[in-house]
């Protein structure tokens, strides 16, 4: 019968990757490292497997993201930057910089 998968916890995932906190939130921000997964409502951890794949081969390992995942998460950031507007390119301005400023305005940056 097969072990079931363990979450590590952060003490345990950097010794064994000998990574400082920063590097390793630096990697997982880039994809160069797993993600964590949730185990409750205040804690995390990261599959046992997706760490030991990252040992093999450490400067091989991308995290695979489709480009649908890339171009949702730039309109989220979008939307968030324009306080909840749903237009998909800077809330309708087509070049923020050759508008005056009207999306740094928007939210808040001048007056």
């Amino acid at each position: 019968m097969p072990e079931p998968e363990r979450i590590l916890r952060m003490r345990t995932v950097l010794e064994r990757t000998g990574l400082s906190r920063s590097t390793l939130y630096r990697k997982m921000r880039d994809g160069t490292f797993p993600k964590q997964v949730r185990i409750s409502e205040h804690c995390c951890g990261w599959r046992e497997s997706a760490i030991n794949r990252w040992i093999a081969d450490p400067s091989g390992y991308t995290e695979k993201k489709t480009a649908e995942a890339v171009r949702d998460s730039t309109v989220r950031s979008r939307q968030r930057l324009l306080g909840g507007e749903r237009d998909e390119v800077f809330g309708g301005i087509d070049d923020p910089i050759d508008q005056g400023g009207e999306l740094f305005k928007r939210v808040g940056l001048l007056d």
